[in-house]
């Protein structure tokens, strides 16, 4: 066989696979798969990140102003039987630098946060460091079918569709 005809024979294979029917959509009850979704669930995930910034103020080398955030979030989740979730996310960020040092109340300014529940906590706030803790995500939801209900702490993210 030539390299073209396998290639063709596997793109044909992987599109012909995309069109397989999901388990969870099977209408005859798996009691395997029943069993499962009556399991609670539990899941953490989260990530880690550092971001450094240089501000120049004007042509001289001496005005560099350099800031370092060290951020880090944690996604908890609990799936409960019958359609039922809650979830906790936190943002814990570290916040060294020029700015820090500089700018009055640094701490109260980053962790100005809108919401009803108070769930903000600076940790430390000096003079040469800032550590901040948000719970930015705290809400139960409930889905069945095409209904969804979700109380608590929410964030709307205006980018995605």
């Amino acid at each position: 066989m030539r390299l073209p005809s396998i290639i063709f024979i596997l793109i044909l294979g992987l599109n012909f696979s995309s069109f397989c029917q999901d388990v969870d959509s099977v209408s005859i009850p798996d009691p395997i798969i029943e069993k499962e979704k009556e399991k609670t669930k539990f899941d953490f995930r989260g990530y880690l990140k550092f971001m450094q910034t240089l501000a120049w103020s004007g042509l001289d080398t001496n005005g560099l102003q350099v800031d370092n955030l060290i951020h880090n979030r944690l996604n908890f989740g609990i799936r409960f039987p019958k359609n039922m979730t809650l979830i906790a996310q936190a943002r814990n960020r570290i916040f060294y630098g020029a700015s820090v040092g500089s700018i009055p109340d640094y701490g109260v300014q980053v962790n100005d946060y809108d919401g009803i529940m108070p769930l903000e906590w600076i940790l430390v706030e000096n003079k040469s460091v800032v550590m901040s803790v948000i719970i930015d995500r705290l809400y139960f939801d409930y889905t069945h079918k095409k209904f969804q209900f979700r109380i608590g702490r929410q964030r709307i993210n205006w980018g995605f569709t």
